[in-house]
């Protein structure tokens, strides 16, 4: 599976950077649904994917450090953190499950998020998402039903 949000990573960067985008794939043996949408600002990126009836929410970076931690701020509101698993690539990190509905719902009503996280030399990595068509993408993951 985590072969597979790489694999989406890469795909979006070949798309219009900044833009929202989504991609259906369905297993056409099994009708599993690998589906995601996303969007690729510079070298950082956002993906939330479907494991058949889970959602998976990954950012994407150049390089991680250590910290498994990613400040989040929506608009002109008060920052707040999320946490989740540094892939073994170093470049995403998998936000917690528990996490996970409260960053899509913020994104759905809000113009634009920022991120903060670390590389591997401690240097600060951020970068803000302009979340315009967000919400219209997002509606089409099967997964995200709310």
């Amino acid at each position: 599976m985590k072969k597979l949000l790489l694999t989406a990573l890469t795909i979006c960067s070949l798309n219009a950077s900044a833009a929202w985008v989504h991609k259906e794939l369905i297993d056409p043996i099994t009708d599993f649904d690998n589906s995601f949408a996303g969007t690729i600002v510079g070298s950082n990126s956002v993906i939330i994917s479907c494991n058949g009836d889970e959602i998976n929410f990954v950012f994407g970076f150049r390089y991680l450090g250590e910290a498994n931690k990613i400040h989040v701020r929506f608009d002109k509101e008060k920052p707040f953190d999320v946490t989740g698993d540094i892939s073994t690539s170093r470049k995403g990190i998998f936000v917690e499950v528990a996490s996970i509905d409260d960053l899509i719902l913020g994104m759905k009503k809000h113009k634009k998020m920022a991120v903060q996280t670390t590389d591997y030399r401690g240097s600060t990595l951020q970068e803000v998402y302009d979340l315009t068509g967000f919400t219209e993408q997002i509606k089409k993951l099967k997964c995200v039903k709310f």
